[in-house]
């Protein structure tokens, strides 16, 4: 029941809306309200920590706060913003292919270099 009323906004309800709800949704509650001879408003008055009675209004005493408002759809990127945005990613790519390239070409020269250094130059 309980979960029943933190679906319903404010977590509140009128009592005469949820004992209708509850004939019709959750019979089983209801009938077992029979078979214990005890009405709704006794019922809920037997779990004050989860539900409260003020002015035929039924309320659900220590729910969660309500989740905050999703903030707003970001605003679609216009033509020229995106044109921007892929020209930049394109250069920072080219700019990190040429500092790879030119590593590796310093390494080949190292190496080589190293070579000659033990094993002298070779005539061709």
């Amino acid at each position: 029941m309980k979960q029943y009323l933190l679906q319903q906004p404010e977590y509140r309800m009128r009592l005469t809306d949820l004992e209708r709800n509850l004939r019709t949704s959750m019979p089983t509650v209801a009938r077992g309200l029979q078979r214990a001879r005890t009405r709704l408003r006794t019922f809920l008055r037997m779990f004050p920590k989860m539900f409260k009675v003020e002015g035929g209004i039924v309320i659900a005493v220590n729910a969660p706060a309500p989740p905050p408002e999703p903030p707003p759809p970001p605003r679609p990127e216009t033509r020229e913003e995106r044109n921007a945005r892929l020209d930049a990613l394109l250069a920072a790519s080219r700019e990190r292919e040429e500092r790879a390239r030119a590593t590796r070409a310093e390494t080949q020269r190292a190496r080589l270099e190293a070579l000659r250094g033990v094993y002298g130059e070779r005539a061709r």
